[in-house]
């Protein structure tokens, strides 16, 4: 979400026609950052285990006004973890809000934009909610509409961010191929050793707060970068039947975004027969972090 982020997204997507000249420079090995230990009030960060499946979640958590209030998830995207959702504590002043890491691996995941979904589910029912407003940003969306897909359930709404849908195109289809196949071909120590090296030269945007986005990076596991760069290849060009969601959908998007281009997000608005689309001016891949309590109160006024 940020622009370190951003631009490892962004050189991935590229990098197909430069491969050679990329390998030259990425280093051999990779020492993985990390997780930072920080002060995240208000959020609280809990741990959970799904007695049925057996798998455990990291998760932030904010309470909301009263015990009844309904439920938010906050799905986090691509190569950066729940930590993005910081500034969107202003949402508890009407849900409960849950934010669940994705683990590095786990055993519902097998290489289908469609394992997202499970993931999210056997989550869900690890904390025991039924959720009211699902949140996706940049991939997370597809974590938040395969669960919706995949489920009966009781919410009201869903909200976009930072993203479009992989089959919006076939410009998109073939960029996010080029991306995955590129990764998928480089040794763990490698892509980690990429992720790592772009770091280290990377600007991040101001953000409200004492935590800056450099704050709260580190380096996922390899077995992570391979579930996500791994799905493109495999879904190919298959679409989400996502026109089965009847819910209000709110798509919100920056018109300086690099990595998830306007014009494709103009395309996801489309892929939905109730969704609204809100342009942020000047903002770019990042700003659930960077604006994300104007972000909280366009969603709170959305869904008032």
């Amino acid at each position: 979400m940020n622009h370190f982020f951003s631009k490892i997204t962004a050189k991935v997507a590229l990098f197909a026609s430069a491969v050679a000249a990329l390998s030259g420079c990425i280093p051999n090995g990779a020492t993985e950052t990390k997780r930072p230990d920080l002060n995240t009030s208000p959020w609280a960060e809990k741990t959970v285990q799904n007695k049925q499946s057996g798998n455990w979640y990291e998760y932030m958590y904010l309470r909301g006004p009263s015990d009844d209030a309904p439920v938010a998830i906050l799905l986090h995207g691509g190569i950066f973890d729940n930590r993005i959702w910081l500034n969107f504590d202003r949402l508890a002043q009407k849900y409960t809000v849950y934010a669940p890491l994705y683990p590095d691996t786990s055993p519902l995941y097998n290489r289908r934009v469609e394992d997202w979904g499970r993931v999210v589910a056997d989550f869900v029912e690890s904390v025991d909610v039924s959720p009211n407003l699902l949140v996706g940003v940049s991939n997370g969306a597809y974590g938040a509409i395969e669960y919706l897909l995949q489920n009966k359930t009781s919410a009201e709404g869903l909200v976009l961010i930072s993203t479009v849908i992989l089959s919006s195109s076939e410009k998109e289809i073939k960029k996010r191929t080029r991306m995955g196949r590129f990764a998928m071909r480089l040794s763990p120590d490698r892509l980690q050793g990429l992720v790592e090296s772009r770091a280290t030269g990377t600007e991040y945007s101001p953000a409200p707060g004492k935590i800056t986005q450099k704050d709260i990076f580190y380096v996922r596991s390899y077995p992570y970068y391979y579930q996500l760069f791994s799905v493109p290849v495999t879904q190919g060009s298959r679409k989400q039947n996502t026109h089965r969601i009847d819910l209000p959908v709110l798509v919100m998007h920056g018109t300086d975004d690099d990595i998830m281009p306007l014009w494709a997000a103009k395309d996801t608005v489309k892929a939905f027969d109730t969704a609204t689309l809100k342009e942020f001016d000047g903002q770019g891949h990042d700003m659930t972090f960077s604006i994300g309590p104007t972000l909280c109160d366009e969603i709170l006024a959305f869904f008032k």
